[in-house]
């Protein structure tokens, strides 16, 4: 989640200057976009309260923070583009949730303001790498084809990786 949070600061921006040939201005409409959709996200984590199985959530959420990038494959509109970030932002705010929430239940109590100190020296180097090699791909195969190549292969890894927290989740103590 944190290395699409890097790849949407640099997406903000180069769909709003290149595909839309806006203003800067329009970088920070994106921007708030995703944090609208950011806050409808963590709205809906109201929806965790009692589950027992959470991972299933949390391979739907991570796969929905990446997947709408596809939609840059298509002629790109500004509304159009709030949307795909909206979605986004969404997505990225209910995957941390979920995630944490996840974190929490199989972490021994003795250790986790550790594992949760790790966690955030991490996400902020996802976030430099996410910057990183989006600005290097949309460098190389420009920003249209660049955010298809980034959504297509994300998502696909996302699941693949988000799959292996099924056991976890299935094996975690229950929490009152």
């Amino acid at each position: 989640s944190a290395l699409m949070i890097g790849v949407y600061d640099v997406a903000f921006v180069a769909v709003a200057l290149e595909l839309l040939r806006g203003d800067q201005g329009l970088a920070g409409v994106f921007g708030s976009a995703a944090g609208a959709g950011a806050l409808i996200g963590a709205a809906a984590s109201v929806l965790l309260v009692g589950r027992r199985r959470i991972a299933p959530l949390l391979v739907i959420a991570v796969v929905l923070q990446a997947l709408p990038l596809l939609g840059f494959a298509l002629p790109t509109t500004i509304a159009s583009a709030c949307a795909v970030f909206a979605v986004c932002g969404g997505a990225g705010a209910y995957a941390e949730i979920v995630g944490q929430t996840l974190l929490q239940g199989v972490t021994p109590e003795d250790v986790m303001a550790r594992v949760f100190g790790c966690l955030e020296a991490e996400r902020l180097l996802a976030v430099l790498l996410g910057s990183a090699l989006c600005t290097a791909l949309l460098a190389w195969l420009g920003t249209q084809d660049g955010l298809t190549v980034v959504g297509a292969v994300s998502t696909v890894l996302r699941v693949v990786a988000s799959l292996r927290l099924l056991p976890i989740d299935r094996d975690r103590p229950s929490v009152d």
